[in-house]
């Protein structure tokens, strides 16, 4: 194919393209181009999926492979699991009680219809004239549905209208809320995406948090490196204070370097480092970043915040990548333009952890440049490897400030080896048995006998008031939980930096960790522990200034021991919180579902990347943070925000009146309805069982759609108990939802029973009253229709009283003095 087709030459093209079957993965593909007697393997970097945006290029040429609902795109659409809150589930389970106990009822009533017909009705001429011709099976069929459409109000199936109706408005009272709007001029606004979770934000119990681009602003500044051994830079001095450095020779820098060390200027304008700049060349080739020029200065466009970080460094230091095309890059080097034959690129994974180029330098001579995780190319470096323990330590060092580091590698290859690896790796492109096994063993070949070259140290801030958002959060009675691919010192510190660690806490890890899994039961050595070391005495308080540390290798271990998964939650159920270190994105979805199975807590996840995804769609809720790591987990999200801190008042505010209205909503909803159909069995005793109606049919009608929908849907819509700067000045409130004190099944029983009880009182109370009285049917029913109103209202603010009475008891004195002021 030509680099410029015209009509003529796509129109005589005769190619043939094998692919697999439609599927929903959209980061991979798997195929071939057969044309004019070759094969051309075909993977994900040579398919456009459906809504892709072009960049980079004006046109692109195509063939269409999946089209209509075999697209990948369409293939993912409704894969989400339907999530169902607790109040939903308990809700269900007692609609469906009620439902039987109606149909029992029913049928119980039908059974004395015709008993009453057969027996009572039979003997008496004015009432056996009024069901002559029927027998009493007939009219005990009949009697039996108008009693179930007598007694349907009591199986509240408009409740689930009004209850999403509810669900809508509290979604987009999140939507309105100013003050958790953020991003560029505040132009990200809050959003649920999934509007039946609102009560459970209410509830949460465990918070999963991502750390990269979570609890840190992705914001990345290049601020230290080690080279050869050699420290360059001083992260403990803020950016912002650092020295800025003369580059006043270099045409293309952008003034964003923030390496406060003119040594490695120098030593890379004066060529005494040779390592130095093969490790700038590193940088400038190792990546899948796109240029694009404006202005006369080039404008990197990268898949993530490191790629565009790193070739921004390099750009500062004199190596500047220029430009790219399918099979060549071109780097101006100190001002002098290189151009490199791009002969592969094994490209990043999670799994891998790693990404390198195989290029042709401008002399001739083949080059590997890689860069990676420590724990990755670390174990692929040639033997006796110079500056390593140096380099080692340059790593401890990165990692107690916080800062996040990859190691830069190199290898040079020879034309023969080239060759083999070449040809193998094109066979195994068109194998279909087990071809990424074969590609990985391929790259594992390659991406050894590395030559260390040095260490890169990205600083990622700590988003704006992190600290604060996650100290109220644990006042409040929230776990919460870090989980990231970095180092573990990195998670460490950046865990006292957050106030997620107090600097008095112990870290329990490694071997100690590993003993405790191993003890038959944990908690009480745990404990015995604690109280020999004199951390504290108190077994309710022993675990309370320790955290757990474990690392993905370890996480890994509890599938081949299944019982240290249940160990593991009962030491973390005794810690202030949980670091997960070097894990990889299924192992994140992985802890979630450990930490369903084995506590009845809420879970929310929350993160910004792809590789956030499985954490997100396996808890209960998952958050989205709108970052600039692409949208993936926003559109796998139930809810989405701009900052870390907005999770504040989305749980503490929005959450917490969420669960308290629905659940005064519900409450009082089954109340209403139940003490209203249940008279009719009452009276059925008192008129042979004929299904005949105790109130007029308007009034019917009213009570519910006016008299008792308004009061109950204005409580459910706008009820607040506090004020959102009280929810947040008085965190332990939040305990409330967590404790599931204002709705489960006990609650939910005694509601019914109240209505049971309201509906004797309404119906006898005025029997007795009027029995043998010349007073009427008719006025009966009037005076157990007002009394039921009355009951009705009044059960409004009861029952809204008695939530915010028990809010108060089970919050202390917080609450009390609260309600005080």
């Amino acid at each position: 194919m030509t680099s410029d087709p015209t009509e003529q030459t796509l129109a005589a093209f005769d190619g043939i393209v094998l692919c697999e079957e439609p599927n929903s993965h959209l980061y991979t593909f798997r195929g071939e181009l057969r044309w004019r007697g070759e094969r051309h393997p075909l993977d994900s970097e040579h398919i456009l999926l459906r809504g892709t945006v072009l960049r980079n290029t004006d046109t692109a040429f195509g063939m269409a492979i999946y089209t209509g609902s075999d697209s990948k795109i369409l293939r993912n659409v409704g894969r989400l699991r339907v999530k169902m809150t607790q109040i939903e589930k308990v809700l269900n389970k007692v609609v469906i009680g009620i439902v039987l106990f109606i149909l029992l009822v029913a049928l119980l009533l039908a059974v004395g219809s015709g008993v009453f017909q057969g027996r009572v009705s039979s003997q008496i001429e004015v009432l056996s004239a009024l069901t002559r011709g029927n027998s009493p099976i007939y009219t005990a069929f009949l009697t039996y549905w108008s009693y179930v459409i007598l007694l349907g109000p009591a199986m509240p199936m408009s409740l689930y209208i009004t209850f999403e109706m509810i669900h809508v408005l509290h979604s987009l009272f999140i939507g309105w809320d100013v003050e958790m709007r953020g991003g560029v001029e505040r132009s990200i606004h809050a959003q649920a995406r999934n509007t039946s979770l609102n009560e459970e934000l209410g509830q949460v119990g465990h918070l999963l948090s991502d750390k990269t681009g979570t609890l840190t602003q992705n914001r990345l500044l290049f601020r230290q490196c080690c080279i050869a051994g050699d420290i360059y830079g001083d992260a403990s001095i803020s950016a912002e204070e650092s020295q800025t450095l003369d580059l006043s020779w270099n045409p293309y820098s952008c003034g964003g370097l923030y390496l406060s060390d003119q040594r490695l200027v120098d030593k890379l304008r004066g060529q005494q480092c040779t390592q130095s700049r093969q490790f700038l060349t590193t940088l400038a080739l190792c990546h899948t970043v796109m240029t694009e020029w404006k202005n006369g200065a080039p404008v990197y466009q990268a898949a993530s915040p490191d790629e565009e970080a790193l070739v921004g460094a390099a750009r500062e230091l004199g190596w500047v990548f220029l430009s790219r095309t399918r099979d060549s890059l071109t780097v101006s080097e100190l001002g002098l333009k290189r151009h490199y034959q791009l002969l592969t690129l094994l490209d990043f994974t999670s799994q891998r952890r790693r990404m390198s180029v195989l290029v042709r330098e401008p002399e001739g001579g083949l080059k590997l440049y890689c860069k990676g995780a420590d724990i990755v190319i670390l174990e692929r470096l040639q033997k006796d490897c110079p500056h390593l323990e140096s380099t080692e330590r340059a790593l401890d060092l990165f990692a107690q400030s916080s800062l996040r580091t990859l190691c830069i590698a190199e290898r040079t290859v020879s034309e023969a080896k080239w060759e083999e690896w070449s040809k193998t790796m094109a066979q195994a492109a068109m194998t279909t048995r087990n071809r990424d096994d074969l590609l990985e063993r391929l790259h594992d070949d390659m991406e050894r006998d590395l030559k260390l070259l040095g260490v890169t140290a990205i600083e990622d801030r700590l988003q704006d008031e992190v600290p604060e958002t996650i100290s109220m959060l644990r006042q409040a009675g929230l776990k919460v939980w870090v989980l990231t691919g970095d180092k573990k010192e990195t998670v460490v510190n950046i865990g006292y930096a957050c106030r997620l660690l107090d600097p008095d806490t112990r870290l329990l890890e490694g071997d100690e960790l590993r003993q405790l899994l191993q003890s038959p039961d944990p908690e009480i050595t745990f404990s015995k522990g604690k109280e020999t070391e004199l951390w504290c005495v108190d077994r309710e308080k022993a675990g309370e200034k320790s955290a757990l540390v474990l690392t993905g290798p370890e996480l890994a271990e509890f599938d081949a021991r299944p019982e240290w998964g249940a160990r593991f939650m009962s030491l973390a159920g005794l810690c202030q919180s949980v670091l997960c270190c070097r894990v990889t994105p299924g192992q994140k979805a992985d802890v979630v579902t450990l930490v369903r199975k084995s506590t009845t807590s809420i879970i929310m996840a929350i993160g910004d990347g792809a590789n956030d995804v499985n954490m997100i769609k396996t808890a209960h809720i998952g958050v989205g943070l709108a970052g600039v790591e692409g949208g993936q987990a926003v559109q796998n999200a139930d809810y989405t925000l701009a900052k870390f801190s907005f999770l504040q008042r989305l749980l503490l505010v929005h959450g917490r009146w969420s669960y308290r209205r629905i659940a005064v909503f519900l409450r009082y909803f089954l109340y209403k309805t139940c003490s209203f159909a249940l008279v009719h069995i009452w009276f059925g005793f008192f008129n042979g069982f004929s299904a005949q109606s105790l109130y007029e049919n308007w009034f019917i009608i009213l009570y519910t759609v006016f008299y008792t929908a308004m009061p109950v849907e204005c409580l459910g819509i706008f009820e607040q108990d506090v004020s959102a700067e009280c929810s947040l000045s008085w965190p332990e409130l939040y305990k409330v939802g967590q404790r599931q004190e204002l709705f489960n099944t006990w609650l939910l029983a005694a509601t019914l029973l109240h209505a049971f009880y309201t509906s004797l009182v309404l119906f006898f109370m005025p029997l007795g009253v009027f029995y043998n009285s010349a007073l009427d049917y008719q006025t009966m029913a009037v005076t157990v229709s007002i009394a039921l109103l009355f009951s009705a209202t009044i059960e409004v603010k009861r029952v809204g009283g008695q939530i915010k009475s028990n809010q108060i008891k089970s919050n202390h004195g917080t609450a009390v003095n609260m309600e005080r002021t």
